[in-house]
């Protein structure tokens, strides 16, 4: 648990040190990221002889926490250690959950290596990014470091894991790894039909967390065992009497995960920042300021980064009107019941039963009020998002609910525990044995970069729209890139995809709609020849040929 606590502070450290250094420089390069893995790496030391003796950072282990550490440790191995794989020429991810989610990760990583910073947003233009992207940071650094692409991917990966492992055990014990891993409703109850081991929840909207969130989510590497740290820290701090149990995180600690969430997890940020405003407002008068002491003075430079992630507060941050979640013309009973089984009335008993335990009701209220919230509101523009806060509201509880299964007969705690996990622990393995998927070519990739070798980073390009694109891949910026991407970051669309379509077809304004777009030069291959067939290519005639390789070319649009 200390070695856990010292790499996530110093991630956090790196997080921060990689903005300044970038912002000030202008531009994030190999100095800037060797700087800031200095900084995170001393930064991780310094706490070390502080809490070399704390007895809260030592993890209770038992039969039941060895056991769920061994299905985390193999679900881990099979999603992580595979999570990008080269076979023969096909570049593969073990988990069909990450077919889109990592080519964009590996579009950001490529594209902050050497750009400026901070940087454009290369999905689409007309702004910065609008996503926390601290975590593909730390792979650009490693990236500027010498250390590659893909293998650092899977680094990062495993150590992130070691870090959620070690805090969810620190948590919740036993019951926090099963929670992660096994949480679902009546979906993978469908195995007794015959069908076969699968990913039943996946079908519905309360996927299995671990394949849907932690595996493709990557800003989650960091955000969980952080948040899970900070929660661990303020337990302590809100224990009921004179002073804790044991010492909580020193105080600059906690300041500091604070201050580094925006740059990894908005979502994490609204969960932390609104738990603890609950009991700056709700909690008792002698532990307010226990509080107020690590979340005030975070929340100035919390605020700029917001501001600095979002681009102005702007895209993925509205909230709305969305009773239902994502029920559309599902029965309610049934979506709900399908979805999430008894984990609902659970929570509504736990509810009730903490009324009168000051000490459990400060867990439980706010996050079962957190996840009604959800139910109701969407929180960003993909209503599935919400799932984003959703984990947060049920992993906020299962400290208070192993310690009330506890006191229950065994007969009954192992019913409710069957009915809590089965459906989980099924599409858990069902995802695991799923083939890997393709996301890339490596010879393709090859092509590309030799096609887009001598083009200057700031070129924008009209390809089409796919997740999967080579020149996406290489981290180039595009006119527009896949609209799921846009969708998710809550950047238009509509008006970019007509006017991608009126180019990339060569109908009239062609020249007007490169200009609305940015795009300077069309890059023309495979795909392009399968989404357009009817193109006359009008950019395509004269002395506008950039390059040309077997399978792909690039034009210049000299009508801007």
């Amino acid at each position: 648990m200390r070695l856990a606590a010292s790499l996530t502070v110093g991630t956090a450290a790196f997080g921060l040190a990689a903005t300044g250094l970038g912002l000030a420089a202008g531009v994030f390069s190999a100095p800037v990221a060797w700087a800031s893995l200095a900084v995170g790496a001393m930064v991780s030391a310094l706490p070390a002889s502080t809490w070399r003796h704390e007895p809260w950072l030592t993890i209770p282990r038992g039969p039941w926490q060895w056991g769920m550490s061994a299905v985390f440790a193999f679900a881990v191995w099979r999603s992580f250690f595979f999570l990008v794989f080269t076979s023969g020429t096909a570049i593969k991810v073990q988990s069909a959950n990450n077919l889109g989610d990592l080519p964009k990760h590996m579009n950001y990583i490529r594209h902050l290596a050497g750009g400026a910073f901070w940087p454009d947003n290369p999905l689409l233009a007309g702004g910065g990014i609008h996503y926390p992207f601290g975590s593909d940071l730390l792979n650009t650094a490693l990236l500027l470091a010498g250390a590659g692409l893909e293998r650092p991917l899977i680094w990062v990966g495993l150590l992130a894991m070691f870090c959620l492992h070690q805090t969810l055990l620190r948590w919740a014990g036993a019951l926090g790894l099963a929670g992660l891993l096994f949480a679902g409703g009546l979906a993978g109850f469908a195995i007794f039909s015959g069908i076969g081991l699968r990913d039943f929840q996946g079908a519905v909207a309360w996927k299995n967390l671990f394949l849907s969130m932690v595996v493709t989510q990557r800003g989650l590497l960091f955000a969980l065992p952080a948040g899970l740290l900070l929660l661990c820290s303020w337990r302590e701090r809100l224990r009921p009497g004179g002073a804790p149990t044991t010492r909580p995180l020193p105080r600059w600690v906690e300041v500091l995960l604070l201050v580094a969430m925006p740059l990894f997890h908005g979502h994490s940020v609204l969960f932390l920042v609104g738990l603890a405003g609950s009991w700056l407002c709700f909690g008792p008068a002698g532990k307010r300021k226990e509080i107020a002491r690590s979340l005030l003075p975070a929340l100035p430079p919390m605020v700029g980064l917001f501001w600095l992630v979002t681009d102005g507060f702007s895209g993925a941050g509205a909230v709305r009107w969305a009773p239902g979640w994502m029920r559309t013309e599902e029965n309610v009973f049934w979506f709900w019941t399908v979805n999430f089984g008894i984990s609902l009335p659970l929570g509504t008993w736990l509810v009730w039963s903490t009324r009168r335990d000051a000490e459990a009701r400060a867990w439980v209220w706010p996050c079962a009020l957190l996840f009604l919230a959800c139910c109701f509101f969407g929180f960003a523009p993909w209503l599935w998002d919400n799932t984003k806060l959703m984990i947060w509201a049920w992993l906020g509880i299962l400290p208070v609910l192993g310690t009330t299964l506890a006191g229950w007969h065994p007969a009954w705690r192992s019913a409710v525990l069957i009915a809590l996990f089965f459906s989980g622990a099924v599409s858990l393995f069902g995802g695991l044995r799923a083939p890997a998927v393709t996301i890339a070519n490596r010879q393709e990739l090859d092509e590309a970069r030799h096609l887009l070798a001598k083009l200057p980073r700031e070129t924008r390009l009209a390809t089409a729209p796919v997740h999967d694109h080579p020149a996406y891949l290489l981290g180039r910026k595009m006119a527009m890139a896949y609209n799921g991407h846009l969708l998710g970051h809550g950047l238009p669309y509509a008006a970019p995809t007509r006017d991608l379509d009126t180019l990339m077809n060569g109908r009239e304004g062609w020249g007007q709609a490169a200009r609305r777009l940015g795009a300077t030069h069309v890059f023309w291959g495979e795909r392009e020849t399968a989404l357009y067939p009817e193109s006359t290519r009008p950019w395509a005639y004269g002395e506008t040929l950039w390059k040309r390789v077997p399978k792909a070319a690039l034009y210049k649009i000299e009508a801007l």
